[in-house]
């Protein structure tokens, strides 16, 4: 079925849903250290939370991955925002099941977006101007994370935890209710229906090209630097001796910046440099970042948290959208759904191991320094691997004049 191109609605539909998205999970790192303790459990152990909720996205991933072109990406959507709005019902239940069930709906909701997104932009985003839709829709998920540390603190000062996370649900089925007014100007199905669950599929047909596994296992490492970066951040400065709204606040500011550098770099790769450039300056800035993080001394001076916080938000936010627009630089049209899912599997692979290796160094009394310094190393090195071009494709890319150049 044919879909005439309306650029600006779909990336409106993309953005305040991708900011949804973000927004829920978020919650968790910024009432950790209040609400744990009365769930009976260590502030520490949200790694494992995060862990969790990544775990079942890349179970979700496989098995909605090849089913999303014969649902729809705009229904995917808004079964998206449905799983989300019940995981944050199941969190403001309040006790230690409900937050498990929680991590499980909240999984579920993640499996959506790389592959839903990803193709409803493949299909209206303009191709001269790819680069900036792509970072348009990632600068969504750090200016929802930024939402949650502002008006989290300051709602659960009115509301309580329960009815403000509870109120975070209701929002996200709101908008899979206004998702639903948009469909028949953007989605479009695809006529076969998947015959079987092939768990394995997406992710041999990553495997089985160079180019875009050594992407997949780039961004995996960047992965374990953000969701350790997001889970972990504000008590990390908590531990150094800023009071929970200051280092909240201080997330939420960084994710601002995040969002100024994510258009910003996007336009350059439309116009001067390539993704593949891109991801390799992110990968070395992401690394010092996350040393200088670690270095950080016991109450330090907010001039130097902040920088320190807005360069590490930068960089661990900034890579998604260099990575989706050099993915689909390498993808037929045909395949972007099925690369996107592949690709989703490392990536969030990276996401549940980046904050359990931080829950597991901070049990073992490592601290959050020498964690945070490995994580770095591990980003330099990856940013490195992106300096060469690597094996080309042998399919025409998606995206024309888009080859995987020096």
């Amino acid at each position: 079925m044919e879909v005439k191109p309306r650029p600006w609605t779909a990336l409106k539909v993309i953005f305040v849903s991708q900011m949804l998205i973000s927004f829920v999970p978020a919650i968790g790192p910024v009432l950790a250290a209040d609400m744990a303790p009365r769930l009976g459990v260590n502030a520490d152990r949200i790694g494992v939370f995060s862990a969790l909720t990544y775990l079942w996205a890349i179970v979700g991933g496989v098995l909605v991955g090849p089913w999303i072109g014969w649902i729809g990406p705009v229904r995917a959507v808004q079964i998206m925002l449905l799983a989300a709005a019940l995981g944050a019902w199941l969190a403001a239940l309040g006790n230690l099941t409900g937050v498990l069930l929680a991590a499980v709906a909240l999984g579920a909701s993640l499996s959506f977006p790389h592959p839903a997104f990803t193709a409803i932009l493949g299909r209206h985003a303009p191709r001269q101007s790819i680069g900036l839709f792509i970072s348009l829709r990632f600068s969504a998920a750090p200016i929802g994370i930024a939402l949650a540390g502002v008006l989290v603190p300051a709602a659960v000062n009115t509301l309580g935890e329960r009815w403000t996370i509870a109120a975070a649900g209701m929002a996200c089925a709101l908008a899979a209710f206004s998702v639903g007014r948009t469909v028949k100007a953007l989605d479009w199905r695809d006529a076969l229906r998947p015959t079987r669950i092939d768990l394995t599929s997406a992710v041999r047909h990553v495997w089985a090209h160079p180019g875009l596994v050594r992407l997949a296992l780039v961004c995996m490492v960047f992965a374990m630097v953000q969701q350790a970066f997001l889970a972990y951040a504000v008590l990390l400065l908590v531990s150094l001796g800023l009071p929970l709204p200051t280092s909240a606040g201080l997330l939420a500011i960084s994710q601002i910046v995040a969002v100024i550098g994510r258009i910003v770099m996007g336009h350059a790769s439309d116009r001067w440099v390539t993704p593949r450039a891109m991801l390799c300056v992110y990968g070395l800035g992401m690394g010092v970042a996350c040393i200088a993080l670690a270095r950080l001394p016991a109450s330090p001076g907010m001039p130097l948290v902040a920088t320190v916080m807005a360069l590490i938000a930068v960089t661990a936010m900034g890579w998604p959208g260099m990575m989706a627009a050099q993915l689909l630089r390498l993808s037929l049209a045909s395949q972007v759904a099925t690369n996107s899912s592949g690709s989703q599997v490392f990536i969030f692979s990276g996401a549940v191991v980046g904050p359990y290796l931080i829950a597991i160094a901070l049990g073992w009394g490592a601290g959050y320094e020498w964690a945070f310094m490995g994580l770095g190393v591990l980003a330099i090195l990856a940013g490195l691997s992106m300096l060469t071009p690597g094996a080309r494709l042998t399919d025409k890319p998606h995206c024309a004049d888009q080859t995987d150049r020096p």
